[in-house]
């Protein structure tokens, strides 16, 4: 959700009214939060009673809430969450109409694969705004077909708005072992550097974010209990940056073209676990989060790690910094 703080001018007697209209219209559907100074509250007041009496008793309550949730929101510094502030006066409300107005972007690999991720931890965490945004059009998923093309596709996206760009992505670190620095940190350097957002996942890939209790529904049953028993024995590090979709992919005991980090990473486990971790869930498993998020509670994605929790409280947070 972005804010929109609108300046005193805006409201003059001569003001344009069409524009000001259509930027309410953003506040009373909920897409955008509206704040403003005290001294402003008198100039929406006197602006409506003059041009569109008929709304002045609820745009001017909405006027008074607006003021008060900009005092009660003000955080104390570094606490803020991620939030896009759009400044509006006369001069600049028909660019800013021109943005709001655009659904905020995220780029991701895969859009089918991702948007499941997505949609489950917008479930089981109950963020119902972002569920609206993305049920409404006012959050989109953009397919790049791969990190490499992720630069491209939302560099494409942000040139369409005009004062703030509203896009952020999410990639795959694809790290072997804790700390590996993989070409995904560079990309979103790049993408931070441009004024966009981007979420680089801790873990190997958003398989590696799957709970245990989601991954017990992929068949066949046998065959995944089994692979799921051995998947416990790992700590968080070691679950964190195996291929949930092909596993280990060692041939006779043996790691195959991976860096000596991420063999050392597996040195503890013991080889008859190894051997139940040599084949993965599938190159389908994230489907089965579309199974099991409604049995799922935010518990099962703490239970992976220390860090997880606070990393996808703060990527919901980036997701909703773009509607």
């Amino acid at each position: 959700m972005s804010q929109v703080k609108t300046e005193a001018d805006l409201f003059a007697a001569d003001g344009n009214v069409m524009a000001v209209v259509s930027l309410i219209r953003f506040f009373t559907s909920g897409r955008h939060q509206w704040t403003l100074d005290l001294e402003a509250v008198g100039a929406v007041e006197q602006f409506f009673a003059v041009n569109v009496p008929t709304l002045l008793g609820s745009i001017g309550a909405l006027a008074r809430k607006a003021w008060t949730t900009k005092v009660a929101w003000t955080p104390a510094s570094g606490l803020s969450e991620q939030r896009p502030t759009y400044e509006v006066s006369a001069a600049t409300v028909e660019a800013v109409l021109i943005d709001l107005g655009r659904p905020g972007v995220l780029v991701v690999e895969d859009l089918v694969s991702d948007r499941v991720f997505i949609d489950a931890l917008v479930y089981v965490f109950g963020d119902f705004h972002i569920k609206l945004a993305l049920s409404e059009g006012w959050l989109e998923v953009r397919h790049a077909g791969g990190g490499g093309r992720v630069v491209a596709v939302a560099e494409d996206e942000a040139q369409k708005f005009m004062v703030i760009a509203r896009v952020g992505s999410m990639i795959d670190s694809d790290s072997l072992y804790p700390g590996h620095r993989t070409r995904a940190y560079m990309t979103a350097e790049h993408l931070i550097g441009l004024g966009l957002s981007c979420h680089v996942l801790a873990y190997r890939e958003i398989e590696n974010y799957i709970p245990n209790r989601a991954f017990a529904t992929v068949r066949p049953p046998a065959d995944t209990h089994r692979r799921l028993r051995a998947l416990k024995r790992l700590d968080h590090s070691q679950r964190g940056h195996i291929d949930m979709k092909k596993g280990l992919g060692r041939r006779d005991g043996r790691f195959a073209r991976m860096p000596q980090e991420h063999q050392d990473l597996y040195g503890s486990v013991p080889e008859n676990i190894l051997a139940e971790l040599d084949d993965g869930f599938g190159v389908n498993a994230i489907c089965c989060l579309e199974r099991a998020a409604s049995a799922m509670t935010v518990r099962d994605y703490a239970a992976l790690g220390v860090n997880v929790h606070g990393e996808l409280v703060e990527l919901l947070s980036m997701l909703r910094s773009l509607i």
